[in-house]
């Protein structure tokens, strides 16, 4: 219980603070996208997903084979996820088994030619 109480007045404590402060001069209202954009058909896309598409086309542009090394985690195992699913554009993807591997793999890759 004491833990917990320290907790909850730690808690409250921060969000009286940001509540209160006069940190932030600036402020941004962002209008509902019903009234910013037009009707019609969007994708919506998420910031993984946009680099994964992002690093095909530089791959593509630059007329390099594009290699990903990397270890699953959770926040950017979408990306490995998503350029193993086009290998059609020259994408090679390597599930290491930890991270230096994965930074090794793509410095091996670099090293090779590829963009990595």
């Amino acid at each position: 219980p004491v833990i917990a109480e320290a907790n909850i007045t730690a808690y409250r404590a921060g969000w009286n603070f940001g509540e209160t402060t006069e940190e932030f001069a600036t402020v941004y209202e962002v209008a509902p996208a019903s009234k910013a954009f037009t009707p019609g058909t969007y994708r919506n896309i998420s910031g993984n997903l946009a680099l994964a598409y992002g690093l095909i086309a530089a791959g593509s542009q630059a007329d390099l084979p594009l290699f990903l090394g990397s270890y699953p985690i959770t926040p950017a195992s979408d990306i490995l996820h998503e350029l193993a699913r086009h290998k059609n554009f020259g994408v090679r993807t390597f599930q290491a088994e930890d991270e230096i591997a994965g930074i090794g793999a793509a410095l091996g890759a670099a090293f090779g030619g590829a963009l990595a």
